[in-house]
């Protein structure tokens, strides 16, 4: 089967912020450095089809320190960005090309529903951050995806 491109971070960027104090006293914030577990908690394709996702911690060191950048993530989160944000993890995913897009749970300590939380990928055709769709619930964060690379997961 026909592997898409990988993401080296299924931050693809994730951006968990917590947007006020009174969310942080709700639950554990998420912590830098395994805030994202290596396990999808469900994954869809475009038709609602149930999809394996590989999740591991391979990663490009160059795509890394972008990620942990202000400047970059100013750059792609615009009004959203809040200096609180730090790069929780950043994470490798894999699904088959013919699943794309595909809407993806994925288990993320310390997060609620009312955490505030962006996505990003990073895009390798273009070189550039993206900030993808996403929903925080309780323990999860789901985004949906229309292409594979590299992405990281922030957390404030």
């Amino acid at each position: 089967m026909r592997r898409a491109k990988k993401w080296l971070g299924v931050v693809s960027a994730l951006a968990l912020t917590v947007a006020m104090g009174l969310n942080a006293f709700a639950a554990p914030s998420p912590a830098a450095g395994g805030a994202v577990k290596n396990e999808a908690v469900a994954a869809v394709d475009k038709n609602g089809n149930k999809i394996t996702v590989g999740i591991n911690d391979n990663v490009n060191a160059d795509v890394v320190a972008d990620v942990k950048k202000a400047d970059t993530l100013k750059a792609v989160l615009g009004d959203a960005y809040s200096s609180d944000m730090k790069v929780a993890t950043v994470k490798d995913v894999k699904v088959d090309a013919k699943d794309l897009p595909a809407t993806i749970t994925f288990a993320v300590s310390g997060v609620t529903a009312n955490t505030k939380v962006a996505v990003l990928h990073y895009n390798t055709t273009t070189k550039a951050w993206e900030k993808v769709e996403s929903k925080a619930g309780d323990g999860t964060v789901t985004a949906t995806f229309t292409s594979l690379s590299p992405g990281a997961w922030e957390a404030g």
